[in-house]
């Protein structure tokens, strides 16, 4: 056949279930408007699209595109547990949990960090909480990494053993190295300099701040300002980082060792450091129900 031909064939198009990745914030009010991203979210007049929260009770769907759900959050929910996003082309029930509260760490309200050096400080208003009190960071950050070191406006310390807690890990669930820890955060004036760093401790640390600067100890790093140079968010979202990526100094180079187990007793976050020279600034970032979680 020469180029010009033409050659009919028919064929058919599967298009996959709904692909769930995400939500923007997994702690919605009811009567809030919760955001799903994914893929394949694809709402046909025949089939609208469904969206159900624990408990199969159903929400109103106010916006469809391929990879967004703007969906109503309706009353009556109890408890935590996935979505499910129905569409004509199935029916997904998400690894993510709305209202999260599995091996929940720090809620600040009866889970706190009492018995540390830093409790946080804690507020309840501007902005509105996801559930009950939140820590908020604030204050003046040097754009030169390594400047500023301020442990009373921007950490606070978990120390199981302060508080008489037993010696126990902060995640039972198996592999801690496919888990993440997630936290909602609002972050209401610009950051432009410093990263958070996530420090888990053995049963044995406390009464001590060594650890913090100790380029021996593994960390998470979250500098969400470092592409853009300067980091707000619209609203409170949810933050998840895996475990596995604790592999760095308080610098932001390679720690020569790893998370081990017996570190995951204790938690420490501060906003310090992490490498990355930015912008001088007054940050105001507030964060609540940090937890440890199964792989996404």
């Amino acid at each position: 056949r020469n180029k010009q031909d033409t050659c009919k064939y028919d064929f058919g198009v599967d298009v996959p279930a709904p692909l769930l990745s995400s939500m923007k914030c997994e702690y919605v009010d009811d009567g809030g408007t919760a955001i799903i991203n994914g893929n394949y979210l694809i709402s046909d007049p025949s089939s609208p699209l469904a969206v159900y929260f624990p408990g199969n009770i159903q929400g109103t769907v106010t916006s469809v595109s391929l990879h967004q759900i703007a969906v109503t959050v309706p009353s009556g929910i109890v408890g935590s547990g996935p979505i499910q996003v129905k569409s004509l082309y199935g029916t997904t029930r998400s690894t993510f949990y709305f209202r999260d509260d599995r091996n929940m760490i720090i809620n600040f309200d009866d889970l706190t960090a009492a018995g540390g050096w830093r409790t946080g400080v804690l507020d309840n208003a501007n902005p509105n909480p996801v559930s009950g009190k939140f820590v908020r960071f604030t204050g003046a950050l040097a754009g030169k990494a390594g400047t500023t070191w301020n442990e009373d406006g921007f950490s606070f310390d978990y120390w199981p053993a302060k508080q008489s807690k037993p010696d126990v890990t902060l995640y039972p669930d198996g592999d801690f190295s496919k888990a993440y820890i997630k936290f909602e955060c609002n972050v209401l004036a610009a950051w432009k300099s410093c990263a958070l760093q996530m420090i888990f401790t053995p049963y044995s640390t406390y009464d001590g701040n060594s650890y913090i600067a100790d380029a021996s100890v593994p960390r998470g790093l979250w500098i969400p300002w470092k592409e853009t140079g300067s980091y707000t968010t619209d609203g409170w979202i949810t933050v998840a980082l895996p475990l596995s990526d604790f592999i760095y100094t308080g610098e932001g180079k390679v720690c020569t060792n790893k998370l081990t187990a017996d570190m995951l007793r204790g938690l420490t976050f501060f906003v310090w450091n992490g490498g990355v020279d930015g912008a001088d600034c007054s940050p105001n970032i507030c964060i609540d129900n940090i937890r440890i979680v199964p792989t996404l």
